[in-house]
């Protein structure tokens, strides 16, 4: 059903006009709070048939064909030729690659000298104390429990219990057996 709008020209002063329009038969406008009875209860009414009629609508399945993706987007194919690359640019890249692999050969051999030098020092720390102390030695090599975070949960999955009858229902296994994608085979 079209609305049919009239435009109404107001006066504001002499020299500019404002227009506004109106909707007729757009049903009632004002604030929510001030509807009439009548119009409150033809609302619920709609409303309630428009529920049943959505509940008698059985649910709509999501169609297996959604979660099918064709054996050709799994081929190992290039979409795109390879880019020619000039000579320089080539030479360009491989003078990259072995700066970048020179320098994590750097860096790599950097912190395995300063992990060696700090086990050098505890070594050399446990052993002064060690001639000053046996006791002390022996209480410095024990693990402090607190000195290390650590968090611990129960069993995650463990074996079911006999006769025991889980509080939400049971668990009913509705995978199919196959799928649509164990069925398409390449073609030759």
């Amino acid at each position: 059903m079209a609305l049919k709008k009239v435009f109404f020209s107001l006066p504001v002063c002499s020299s500019r006009w404002i227009s506004t329009s109106c909707s007729r038969s757009a049903g009632f406008q004002g604030s929510k709070a001030n509807i009439p009875l009548e119009m409150k209860l033809r609302m619920i009414e709609r409303k309630k048939r428009r529920v049943e009629k959505l509940s008698k609508q059985p649910l709509a399945f999501i169609p297996i064909t959604d979660f099918f993706i064709p054996y050709s987007w799994k081929m190992d194919k290039r979409a795109r030729s390879k880019l020619e690359i000039s000579e320089e640019e080539e030479d360009k890249r491989v003078l990259l690659e072995k700066e970048w692999a020179r320098k994590t050969f750097r860096s790599r051999k950097q912190e395995s000298w300063k992990i060696k030098l700090l086990l050098r020092h505890q070594q050399r720390a446990l052993e002064e104390l060690r001639q000053e102390s046996e006791k002390l030695y022996n209480a410095a090599l024990q693990c402090e429990d607190l000195s290390i975070p650590f968090t611990c949960r129960g069993p995650v999955q463990s074996t079911p219990l006999e006769g025991y009858l889980p509080p939400l229902g049971g668990y009913e296994h509705t995978d199919p057996l196959f799928s649509k994608d164990d069925l398409s085979l390449p073609e030759v």
